[in-house]
């Protein structure tokens, strides 16, 4: 109980100030090498340090440690608390390998997802079955290759997003255009092979297929994002010009629309739903909020049309929709500036709402509070759960930014990663290696900075991610989760939830958004962990 009432007097005097721009640079780091080095994806890992991750055609120089093996590799770069360096690992073939998104296991590993057209060689070990195959790399928490696992059609297969699902296994997918054969049982709706229906696949934790399903209409279906329902069945979100055929049982509204499918955890489609405008719509991200509805994320070049009920600011926008679990639209917002926002490459769970990832082409104007110093930056955004705009940010450099990702970090600040040319300038400090570098900064609310200097630290244990929406992940550094109990309490010390750790993970998502504490009764003792519930 002197723990906890430790913390606990902690947390009253750290009550971070949600909804605060943040403002103070803490530190910024450009990791690269003398060529093309593409940053995709940032999360941060159970020891508090943080997992850069994307593709390299550099060899062995500056940052990079080993050379690439083909065109690209998957690269990723292991940093501390601080952002500095600890390690980096290339993983790759003969051919090209592009990576769009890697993911921290309960076993402290990494899964990395993209796909490849290498055969066997270097650290592909199964042959290409057609143009470009999914391709998976599942390391230890040392980036240590453990196995990979490729799978594919006749034609070009690309895995866009993969996320670990609740029973300790992987869904993975994206657009292909195969044909059936290879690993692929069902053929595109297009005979012709011209356009990408979506593609996904479930396998076991070691990469083992249990099914794969092709979902589509005649024209164009891209697969962006996954997420896992409460029902244990998976959302699938891209964009999709089809008109009715196939899979899909509307026309849409013009251009590319958002294209929704809802499967079952078989596999088997129980709906599907397009939102979009008179124009090009675009959905790049997906989250699965507490209240079991959905957050659609993307584009839109579209005014008031179709079924979004916002004008445009400028040319392309932030478009937003909310979904209940049937897919009957609960509201959508716009946001942007007088030009182009494109995104929204990733949304991240943050203490009171959501934190959205963009590029923006825009100065001061419509929603945008800070002008650009080069002329495409990153933005980022943070919108409260009823999709009102808490702040934004504009993320400066001298150059021109195609992409970026952020994340809140389990100190309340804000860590944003970026494929990166540009010189000294803004918020970036260091010359570029090559042509392109990965590219972090993290950036806090500077009412914060006391409370964060201040927080406790529990090496031994790591709740991951926090703030947390649905399954909260435990990483032990001695022991596994097996005989492991846990109680969570909240702040006025009532438990409202208790059990055994199952595959790492607890299920919080029928507890109510607020600060918590998780006690773990391990062989050795107890722990207690402070977390915070979204909402």
């Amino acid at each position: 109980m002197k723990k906890i009432n430790s913390i606990f007097i902690l947390l009253l005097t750290f009550q971070p100030g949600y909804g605060q721009r943040p403002d103070v640079k803490i530190w910024d780091y450009r990791y690269g090498g003398a060529d093309i080095d593409v940053a995709w994806y940032i999360i941060q890992t159970h020891d508090s340090g943080y997992v850069l991750s994307g593709y390299s055609e550099s060899g062995m120089t500056g940052d990079k440690t080993e050379a690439s093996r083909g065109l690209y590799d998957y690269w990723m770069v292991k940093t501390d608390r601080n952002g500095n360096k600890l390690w980096d690992k290339r993983f790759g073939g003969g051919g090209y390998e592009y990576l769009h998104k890697c993911i921290q296991t309960t076993d402290k590993g990494f899964l990395l997802g993209g796909h490849s057209n290498s055969n066997v060689n270097g650290d592909v070990t199964q042959p290409c079955v057609g143009y470009s195959d999914l391709w998976i790399v599942k390391t230890d928490s040392l980036g240590n290759k453990l196995w990979d696992k490729r799978y594919g059609g006749t034609q070009f297969d690309g895995l866009y997003d993969v996320i670990l699902t609740s029973d300790g296994g992987y869904i993975f997918g994206g657009p292909s255009y195969s044909g059936a054969g290879g690993d692929k049982s069902q053929g595109n709706w297009d005979p012709t092979l011209n356009t990408t229906d979506y593609w996904v696949m479930k396998t076991d934790s070691l990469g083992n297929m249990q099914w794969e399903k092709t979902f589509g209409g005649l024209f164009t279906d891209e697969l962006n994002a996954i997420v896992e329902t409460s029902d244990n069945g998976f959302l699938l979100c891209g964009k999709s010009n089809s008109g009715i055929g196939g899979d899909k049982s509307d026309s849409g509204y013009g251009g590319y629309d958002f294209w929704v499918v809802k499967i079952n955890s078989s596999g088997v489609m129980q709906w599907n739903k397009s939102f979009g405008g008179s124009s090009e719509d675009n959905p790049m991200s997906m989250v699965r909020m507490s209240d079991n509805n959905f957050l659609l994320a993307g584009y839109s070049s579209s005014g008031i049309s179709g079924n979004k009920t916002q004008p445009s600011q400028g040319m392309a926008d932030c478009w937003l929709v909310k979904i209940d679990p049937l897919g009957n639209i609960i509201w959508d917002r716009t946001f942007g500036g007088s030009v182009n926002e494109f995104g929204a490459y990733n949304i991240a769970i943050a203490d009171k709402g959501y934190l959205l990832s963009y590029v923006s082409e825009s100065g001061i104007s419509g929603d945008k509070s800070e002008a650009n110093l080069g002329p495409r930056q990153p933005w980022i955004m943070k919108i409260d759960t009823a999709g009102n705009k808490l702040w934004d940010k504009t993320v400066t450099t001298s150059g021109y930014e195609e992409s970026c990702r952020a994340l809140q970090t389990i100190d309340g600040c804000y860590a944003i990663v970026s494929p990166s040319g540009a010189g000294v300038g803004g918020y970036k400090s260091q010359l570029s290696q090559g042509v392109l570098d990965y590219w972090v900064v993290k950036l806090c609310d500077s009412t914060l900075l006391a409370g964060v200097n201040n927080l406790p630290e529990e090496e031994n244990i790591f709740l991951y991610p926090n703030p947390v929406q649905n399954f909260l992940q435990v990483f032990l550094r001695d022991e596994n989760g097996n005989n492991v109990s846990y109680e969570i309490s909240d702040i006025q010390g009532r438990l409202v939830l208790s059990g055994e750790l199952e595959n790492n993970l607890i299920n919080v998502e029928r507890i109510v958004a607020g600060s918590y504490f998780a006690k773990l009764k391990l062989k050795g003792g107890e722990v207690t962990k402070m977390f915070i519930k979204a909402e």
